[in-house]
């Protein structure tokens, strides 16, 4: 057997990490049956998050598919020390919990490619819906003002955040017979609001006057350049209060972010035997230290390196046995001080097949693939504070801090008894 040339293909684009079903088990059942591992193999419309250029090397088709998966990961808390309790800890909307596990979740893919110059020139569009529902939502804090909410951590990349929508669409043209050139978009919805808020009677807030400004609108990210991608909320709240002093309204600033996407460049070497036989490996460099959380909060994440592989093997005819594998690495440092951002080293390892047919005159193909995602456990420990070394929650504090500093000099006897102490509610506080 001989081995058919090389394809070395240097990709530069943002889609990525946290954010949807594409990046958690890949962008079609082949893309999952081989851990991912497409950037120089791919040829239909999941080319469009993989290799745009891709889009001109297949065929014309429509795509249906549907997807489901278990996630059994959980955050388990350590029993809190006595102590460090806040004032008015035990008086919190919800007790102090694990994280149970998320269960099951999955949604439907439609996309499809057509070529209007065949073999040059190839248009291509795809759709992640979760069953779950589009636009949704789900932040929290990760420190210690999270107490006041849910009480949990949560996983930084997983859980959630694998139950997101994803739209794209590509195009590319092919110079020659071994090179093309390819560019898609993914897009997510983006928020801008203002909410004017009027309380008629500030001893009864729960009655209230509300108008709203909303205008919905796409946020886009180029599968070329080094964007930057989420679904994001932006705006402000414009609060008046009756029988207050100030002849201003109270502007509470909006700026949330949920499923970011940081930039990524991929380096993949694909070959193919005489026999049909196909091998992917890839390199994925994520630009983290670019990461925002929730509350657009820098985070200190690190770039990370993921590593992929892919074999595609002939099987009886028109079908086809999948293999794969990768390694993904956390970004997210020891979290040893006041933040808790929940990540885990990862590795997958996938198989499938698929089988062409003709039916009524039309080529079908029907692709499976299933896989197994381990997290490798990590135990995080946040040593304790003496009183006089904790410092207090600023704004850009990292340490793990106290919520009720010492109130110095001039102060009465129950406020310093009251702050006597390091003391903090962080929900991942003591590990």
């Amino acid at each position: 057997m001989g081995i058919a040339p090389f394809l070395i293909v240097v990709l530069c684009y943002s889609p990525s990490v946290q954010a949807d079903a594409f990046e958690a088990f890949g962008a079609g059942a082949r893309g999952m049956s081989m851990a991912g591992s497409m950037g120089a193999v791919s040829s239909d419309h999941s080319s469009i998050y993989y290799n745009p250029a891709g889009l001109v090397f297949g065929v014309p088709r429509l795509a249906l598919g549907v997807y489901g998966s278990y996630d059994r990961t959980s955050v388990l808390l350590m029993e809190r020390p006595t102590g460090y309790d806040p004032p008015g800890y035990d008086e919190r909307l919800r007790e102090r919990q694990d994280t149970p596990e998320a269960g099951s979740s999955g949604g439907m893919t439609i996309g499809g490619s057509f070529m209007p110059l065949r073999n040059k020139l190839a248009f291509g569009g795809i759709l992640n819906l979760p069953f779950a529902g589009a636009a949704r939502l789900n932040t929290h804090f990760d420190d210690e003002r999270e107490q006041y909410f849910s009480n949990q951590l949560a996983f930084t990349r997983l859980g959630k955040n694998s139950r997101r929508e994803s739209i794209g669409m590509g195009l590319a043209y092919r110079f020659q017979r071994w090179i093309a050139m390819g560019v898609g978009l993914l897009v997510l919805p983006e928020i801008r609001t203002i909410n004017r808020v009027y309380t008629p009677n500030a001893v009864d807030p729960s009655k209230v006057y509300l108008n709203l400004d909303t205008e919905n609108g796409l946020q886009e990210s180029l599968i070329f350049g080094q964007d930057e991608l989420g679904l994001s909320i932006s705006g402000h709240n414009e609060v008046q209060v009756s029988g207050t002093t100030d002849d201003e309204a109270i502007i509470q600033k909006i700026d949330v972010i949920d499923g970011y996407h940081p930039p990524r460049a991929t380096l993949a070497l694909a070959g193919r035997l005489e026999d049909g036989t196909v091998l992917n490996v890839e390199a994925n460099w994520f630009g983290w230290s670019r990461f925002r959380d929730h509350h657009a909060a820098t985070a200190g994440f690190s770039d990370t390196f993921e590593f992929r592989f892919g074999l595609e093997l002939p099987f009886s005819g028109d079908s086809f046995v999948r293999l794969g594998g990768a390694w993904k690495p956390s970004p997210v440092p020891d979290q040893v001080g006041r933040t808790n951002y929940v990540d885990n080293d990862r590795f997958i390892v996938s198989a499938g097949g698929g089988k062409s047919f003709t039916l009524w005159d039309q080529k079908f193909q029907i692709d499976a693939g299933i896989q197994f995602h381990g997290l490798v456990a990590i135990e995080v420990h946040k040593n304790p504070l003496n009183a006089d070394e904790a410092p207090p929650c600023e704004d850009e504090e990292s340490r793990l801090c106290d919520e009720f500093p010492d109130p110095g000099r001039g102060a009465t006897a129950a406020a310093r008894l009251r702050s006597q102490g390091f003391q903090t509610g962080n929900p991942g506080f003591p590990g």
